[in-house]
């Protein structure tokens, strides 16, 4: 009977240690959600002038040469003057509607968007846990790829009204005309009144397939260059954390990564934004789809009218990216996660 009664205990002792153990795990998951969502928001808000600028360049729908199709051609310095001369372009529109603030339009509703994004996209702890391997870092190239691409598609879900709502409240900006609050409350219920809620997810579908991909090289690429970088430098004789790469090299790596999936997913990014903004005053265009978006655009813009504000894009997003995984890096180490 004892022992009966001994085994019993250490039953029940091994059951609570099994949950405190699964309670561990579950506030270590909640851990990579913070500096995720913080890192993200960071991001935004340090870059949103050239996000403004870019969102600007999106609406544009004049035919002009891309300075795409320059640096295919290999004249690498015109398609350099092409771009700096639509920024100056932009920087003066923009300029023009609410001078420095205006800068800044929209960037609210961007951070509230990007924290829930960010932190899903950066739970790869689940995967580490689904996997039963140690840590992020251990899982394989498909959890890898899953956690990026899902986690973005999951984002999209949740964020992507806060979007339309932005994008859209940017186009409407004029010279005199309302700011802030003001002009959020007036595009979000002229948006109701004309669509219902179906006016804040238009152009989803094209969303979701464009964020999976995107998300997924990203976050692959980023893992996968920052492993390299730390077999490299262990096997050269570095350890722990000397064997990390430093804020510049996780910059230039976030950076390139960003670029990379960025890049590949930028025609379909464009042509999704246009369907949100449509019928604004700086897009005063209506369209049936996403089809009818790309017909349109090729038809009046040509080919090169799919890159519009890519460029510049460019230059956002290695900084935001490159911003986004240092502060992302360095809030887990003061959390002390691995």
């Amino acid at each position: 009977m004892s022992e009966l009664v001994n085994a019993r205990k250490r039953s029940v002792t091994m059951r609570h240690d099994g949950d405190s153990h699964v309670s561990d795990e579950g506030r270590r998951h909640i851990g990579y959600l913070f500096p995720g969502g913080v890192a993200s928001a960071t991001s935004r808000s340090v870059t949103a002038p050239l996000d403004r600028l870019k969102v600007y360049l999106m609406s544009q729908t004049s035919r002009e040469v891309a300075a795409i199709e320059c640096a295919k051609q290999g004249s690498l310095w015109k398609a350099g003057m092409i771009s700096y001369r639509n920024m100056m372009k932009a920087c003066d529109g923009v300029w023009h509607v609410g001078g420095f603030k205006s800068l800044w339009a929209g960037n609210g509703l961007d951070v509230v968007k990007m924290l829930p994004e960010g932190a899903i996209k950066f739970a790869k702890k689940l995967f580490a846990s689904w996997e039963c391997v140690d840590g992020p870092t251990k899982i394989s190239v498909w959890a890898q790829t899953a956690s990026g691409g899902l986690g973005g598609v999951a984002a999209q879900l949740t964020a992507y009204p806060i979007d339309t709502l932005r994008f859209r409240m940017q186009c409407e900006m004029r010279k005199g005309g309302e700011y802030g609050a003001e002009l959020m409350w007036r595009t979000a219920k002229a948006m109701w009144r004309t669509g219902g809620l179906r006016a804040y997810f238009r152009g989803l579908t094209w969303g979701l397939i464009g964020q999976y991909p995107y998300s997924a090289i990203d976050l692959t690429t980023y893992e996968y260059t920052k492993q390299w970088w730390i077999r490299r430098h262990e096997a050269q004789g570095a350890q722990g954390r000397d064997a990390y790469p430093s804020s510049a090299i996780t910059a230039i790596i976030g950076g390139f990564s960003g670029a990379l999936g960025a890049s590949l997913v930028w025609p379909l990014n464009l042509l999704r934004t246009r369907l949100q903004t449509s019928g604004t005053l700086l897009h005063n265009h209506q369209y049936d789809g996403i089809i009818d978006v790309a017909q349109q655009t090729i038809r009046k813009e040509g080919y090169g009218g799919l890159f519009k504000g890519m460029s510049l894009n460019l230059i956002k997003v290695v900084p935001s990216v490159a911003i986004t995984y240092i502060v992302y890096e360095q809030m887990k180490r003061a959390f002390g996660l691995p």
